[in-house]
C-alpha cells in the first residue's frame, strides 16, 4: 500500500499499528483516506436496513440537470471558518441514473478540533460517512439506505435543498382508525398491529417475534425495549398489559419471517420501525447473499409503501381480533 502513495521504505514487521498507521496517514491523500475508511467500515456486515421516503412531485430529471444541481450545491456547502469548532459539511455524488432510478451517495465530513497535549497544537481530525439512496421515479419512492435517524433526516434536507423538490419521509397514517376501533389502545399500536398481521402477513408467514419496541414514557431518544416471551407477541401477557392496560405505543418489532419464493422458503430475521413519522426496515445477512437480501426488502417495501401511508386499516375484521386476543392475555388470570 505505501508503495502506492509513493512510500518505498520497507516496512519494519515489528512497529506497532499505531505507528504504521500513522505513517500510511501521512503519505495517502485525505480523499483517499476516506475512501479507504469507507470501503473497510462502511460494509453491511450484519443487517440491511435503511429508512423509506418519497418525492412529493415528479422526479424527471435528465443526467445533465442532476449533475447541475448536485455540483450547484455541492460548492456552496463549505467548512466553518472558525479553526477550534467542530464543523460538518455535506455532498452529494451522483453515481448512477437511468429512466427508471437514479443512485445517489450522500457524503457527510465531520472535521473536529483535537489537542495533542503533548505538542500543545490542536490538529482536525475528520470522521466521513458515505449513505446510498435510490430514487425509484415512477413510484417516487426514496430508500435512503441507513439505520441512523439523524442521518437520515439530514439526507433528506440536503436533497430537499439540492433537487429543490421535496422529499419527506414516508409516515404511518393513522386517520381513518375510529376511537370504537382503537379502544383502550393507542393509535400508532392498532396501526403497527394492523399492518404486523394484514400488510407483513402478505409477503410471508410470521413465525417469530423476539422483541418489541414501546415508546418512551419521558421524553427521549431512546424506546423501551421488551422481549418477548415465548415465540409470539400475542402470548405474552406483560407485554399486552403494555399495550392495553398502559396504552403504551408499539413502535418496533423483531422476528423472523418465512417467505415462499419459486418454491423455495427461506427464513428470514427483519427488525421495523414505526416511529415519529419515520419507518425504518432492517434484514439481518445471516447466510444470504446481497442480491437475496435486496428481494427480501424489496418485498416487505412494497407492502409498506401500497399499505402504510394509506388512512384506515388494511382489514378491520382480523385487526379487531388480534386487538382482542391482546385484550384477553393482558386481563388474563395466571
Amino acid at each position: 500500500m505505501l508503495k502506492n502513495y509513493g512510500d518505498d521504505e520497507k516496512v519494519n514487521p515489528g512497529v506497532l499499528k499505531k505507528t504504521l498507521v500513522s505513517r500510511l496517514a501521512s503519505v495517502i491523500p485525505q480523499e483517499e483516506q476516506e475512501k479507504i475508511i469507507h470501503e473497510v467500515f462502511s460494509k453491511p456486515n450484519s443487517r440491511y436496513t435503511a429508512h423509506l421516503a418519497k418525492v412529493n412531485a415528479e422526479f424527471s430529471f435528465s443526467e445533465e440537470e442532476l449533475t447541475t444541481k448536485i455540483k450547484t450545491y455541492n460548492d456552496q456547502s463549505v467548512f466553518s471558518e472558525e479553526e477550534f469548532e467542530k464543523s460538518t459539511k455535506y455532498s452529494l455524488e451522483l453515481k448512477d441514473t437511468s429512466n427508471v432510478e437514479t443512485v445517489i451517495v450522500f457524503s457527510s465530513i465531520t472535521r473536529k478540533p483535537q489537542f495533542d497535549i503533548e505538542t500543545m497544537i490542536s490538529n482536525p481530525v475528520t470522521y466521513h460517512q458515505r449513505v446510498r439512496v435510490l430514487i425509484k421515479h415512477d413510484t417516487k419512492r426514496v430508500i435512503v439506505y441507513t439505520g441512523d435517524r439523524d442521518i437520515f433526516n439530514n439526507v433528506l434536507t440536503v436533497l430537499t435543498i439540492a433537487l429543490e423538490s421535496a422529499i419527506t419521509p414516508l409516515d404511518s397514517n393513522k386517520t381513518g382508525i375510529t376511537n370504537m376501533e382503537k379502544g383502550s389502545f393507542s393509535f400508532d399500536t392498532v396501526k403497527f398491529i394492523d399492518f404486523i398481521y394484514n400488510g407483513l402477513t402478505s409477503v410471508g408467514t410470521l413465525s417469530q417475534v423476539n422483541q418489541i419496541e414501546l415508546e418512551s414514557i419521558k421524553t427521549s431518544k431512546q424506546t423501551q425495549k421488551v422481549t418477548v416471551q415465548g415465540d409470539m407477541l400475542l402470548n405474552d401477557k406483560s407485554i399486552c398489559r403494555y399495550l392495553f392496560i398502559h396504552a403504551r405505543d408499539l413502535v418496533g418489532i423483531k422476528g423472523v419471517l418465512r417467505i415462499d419464493i419459486n418454491d423455495v422458503e427461506y427464513s428470514i430475521s427483519f427488525e421495523i420501525g414505526l416511529r415519529n413519522n419515520r419507518v425504518k426496515l432492517g434484514i439481518k445477512k445471516d447466510r444470504y447473499s446481497i442480491e437475496e437480501l435486496k428481494m427480501f426488502f424489496t418485498l416487505i417495501e412494497e407492502t409498506f409503501y401500497e399499505n402504510i401511508a394509506k388512512p384506515g386499516l388494511i382489514n378491520r375484521a382480523v385487526t379487531s381480533a388480534k386487538l382482542d386476543e391482546i385484550r384477553a392475555a393482558a386481563l388474563r388470570e395466571d
